[in-house]
């Protein structure tokens, strides 16, 4: 995806108060310096505390007042409903920026996920010489995104149903889908009721070998759950990626999952889940480590040497939490798995995750 403008929205903290609020709450517009190696420091900090980067609250209310309310604002010119997602400045900002056509024709509102080193990063790319703003130390921001796709390369229904069953089939046929339904077994006695696909790409955009054969395997997961009845409650199976379109909407539901919006595929997650989400282009292992302990993720090898990937890195948060799970390898006979690694959680019945106090 190209994030063609992107605006932070603000902590109304002074910035030492980042170690103690992951909101997204916003103040007046005014906003504070600092020198970037305080900005640095306080990101060290707040990550070596073990608060929680993301949270719950903070993503259902961004998803459900924050770009609701853009939107909202944007086609019908209410006023947003929550003056603490957005400042007029902002909402002028964009609104601005649609009329002069600024960005092209394919625009969403989208969120972008900050974890530690991404947000140092930024702090060192700022345009100002020596100091940052405050504000940027945030780990979620609305976003300005297109998707550099011709949407006349988007493939129909039918075709891209066709080519997904046909990968299915040889999916099914394979060593690795034997291999793991056998890991699944070591799952026996843990509740599951609901399985989460995120970021796992399209199905009907071309050339995405990987993403048809990681749906696949989701497919897998929720027969073999359906079959095996680890827990009485009706399972729920959800798919969640900014890139679908509605071509994958009809597949996926044809299949039996719901495709949701961003963030709401996170906020479907919790002790009873199975996760999957291989090589993302977001933190997704640095926000599922702050908001639950799934009892199954499936996701590349979590490595302490991984930890500068910059996407998806292997944070020492991520690393505790992967203490309280049972490693089992993949056994891939092609490439399409390697380094993807099943854990599955050591305690099978757990009380509800409090998060990262």
């Amino acid at each position: 995806m190209l994030a063609v403008r992107s605006r932070p929205l603000r902590l109304k903290h002074k910035p030492d108060s980042v170690l103690t609020n992951t909101s997204t709450d916003l103040a007046n517009p005014s906003e504070l310096l600092i020198t970037k190696e305080e900005a640095t420091e306080l990101i060290d900090r707040w990550s070596k505390s073990g608060r929680s980067f993301f949270t719950k609250e903070a993503l259902q209310e961004l998803g459900e007042q924050g770009i609701a309310s853009v939107t909202s604002f944007i086609s019908n010119g209410n006023a947003p409903t929550s003056s603490k997602l957005f400042t007029s400045r902002f909402i002028y900002l964009l609104v601005g920026l649609l009329q002069r056509e600024l960005i092209p024709s394919s625009k969403d509102l989208a969120i972008e996920y900050n974890h530690p080193e991404k947000l140092k990063l930024d702090v060192q790319k700022s345009i100002l010489d020596d100091c940052t703003r405050a504000s940027a130390l945030t780990p979620l921001r609305v976003t300005h995104q297109v998707y550099p796709v011709d949407q006349e390369k988007v493939r129909g229904y039918e075709f891209a149903r066709d080519i997904f069953k046909r990968k299915c089939v040889s999916w099914e046929e394979s060593v690795t889908r034997a291999n793991f339904e056998e890991i699944l077994k070591e799952a026996e006695g843990h509740k599951i009721n609901n399985v989460v696909g995120l970021a796992c790409g399209s199905l009907s955009r071309p050339y995405r070998y990987n993403s048809a054969v990681q749906h696949a395997l989701l497919i897998t997961v929720k027969n073999w759950l359906e079959t095996n009845g680890l827990d009485e409650k009706e399972l729920s199976c959800y798919a969640q990626d900014p890139e679908y379109t509605d071509v994958d909407r009809r597949i996926l539901h044809d299949v039996g999952f719901q495709v949701v919006d961003d963030p709401d595929g996170f906020l479907k997650v919790d002790e009873q889940s199975i996760v999957l989400s291989i090589a993302a282009n977001i933190p997704v292992k640095h926000i599922i480590a702050d908001i639950a302990r799934p009892a199954i993720v499936i996701w590349l090898e979590v490595e302490e040497t991984n930890n500068d990937r910059l996407l998806d890195p292997d944070s020492e948060r991520t690393m505790k939490m992967m203490e309280g799970y049972v490693e089992h390898a993949f056994e891939s006979e092609g490439l399409q798995f390697r380094q993807v690694v099943v854990y599955i959680r050591r305690t099978k019945d757990e009380p509800p995750f409090q998060g990262n106090a």
